[in-house]
């Protein structure tokens, strides 16, 4: 005996898909830079910037504990 499928009616709300990556950028345009451009240190007043995806706890070394 089969069964017949459920029975959905139309709905009057209609859904859009937005990347949530579009949203952040729309929110901070300069996210994407700066998440690439943090202050390392402070020396003399000036500031020296370093991308933390490169050094640091993000950056490649960790990944894989045979580098040390």
């Amino acid at each position: 005996m089969a069964t017949a499928p459920l029975y959905r009616p139309p709905t009057k709300i209609t859904t859009i898909e937005i990347p949530w990556i579009a949203v952040v950028s729309r929110a901070d345009p300069d996210w994407a830079r700066f998440k690439h451009r943090e202050i390392e240190y402070e020396f003399s007043r000036r500031n020296f910037y370093g991308d933390p995806y490169h050094r640091g706890a993000y950056s490649g070394v960790f990944d894989n504990p045979l580098n040390f």
